[in-house]
């Protein structure tokens, strides 16, 4: 939807390319898009022309959003705002079809789920407020699994920034730090699937900017800013963390 799609162009690392042909060739390509025979990543190429290096494909199967009364046997005349999106993501790469992502979700949001928008929730904004907080979570699914949040620097003083913005993180959240080793391959395909990680401490977030965040680290391990190499150091939102924002 659009909101999957501007949340991740808003990561700078996808984009979305729209690409306009003559009659005769579009109707070429659109014999080509639609041959069963051809992957479907490259049936997309045809179809859209030539994208970045992934392709997001996504479809919702059912969003519900609804009042709803907490306590209706006290007839109290309370409503609160609920909200249920299913939905299938995929994700795949453009060089070699091969599917980097994907997932079915079933996602609920209550009350404290919609307060994390901060506005108030009416009759006319609960469908889009719903379909917001599951962009939200589908979009941070995704980035999690393939861009997920990096440590750019460290400093002697365990000061650190972060490759995400205000878009994507908050001050005052914690996350788990892993530095990474070995590639984890599918032993068939022989497409990386995750990587060895080892938990070396946590950032609390402490400042927020639109491409930049900063933080500090707190770790047991001495003198981390000597090892500091880029993409080793990942970051993950901590479960308590999760918890709190409903997500």
């Amino acid at each position: 939807t659009s909101q999957i799609k501007s949340r991740l162009t808003a990561s700078r690392k996808f984009s979305v390319i729209e690409t306009n042909f003559e009659e005769e060739t579009a109707s070429y390509l659109k014999r080509l898009a639609s041959n069963p025979l051809i992957p479907l990543a490259e049936r997309i190429l045809v179809k859209k022309g030539v994208p970045p290096d992934l392709i997001v494909l996504g479809s919702a199967r059912r969003i519900r959003a609804e009042f709803t009364d907490p306590f209706p046997d006290q007839k109290l005349g309370i409503s609160i705002p609920k909200g249920n999106v299913e939905a299938s993501i995929q994700v795949i790469s453009t060089s070699d079809s091969l599917i980097k992502y994907q997932d079915s979700v079933s996602l609920e949001f209550d009350l404290n789920d919609f307060k994390t928008l901060g506005r108030k929730i009416t009759k006319d904004n609960l469908y889009f407020s719903t379909v917001e907080l599951a962009a939200k979570k589908i979009t941070k699914n995704i980035m999690d699994q393939i861009y997920p949040v990096l440590l750019t620097s460290i400093s002697k003083d365990n000061n650190v920034s972060l490759n995400f913005g205000e878009e994507f993180l908050n001050a005052g959240d914690t996350y788990e730090v892993f530095i990474r080793s070995n590639a984890i391959n599918d032993p068939y395909t022989k497409e990386n699937i995750s990587w060895n990680e080892s938990l070396i401490g946590e950032v609390l977030i402490t400042r927020t900017l639109p491409k930049i965040s900063f933080g500090t680290l707190s770790t047991e391990h001495r003198d981390v800013y000597k090892q500091f190499e880029p993409k080793r150091y990942v970051a993950y939102l901590k479960e308590n963390d999760k918890q709190e924002k409903g997500t």
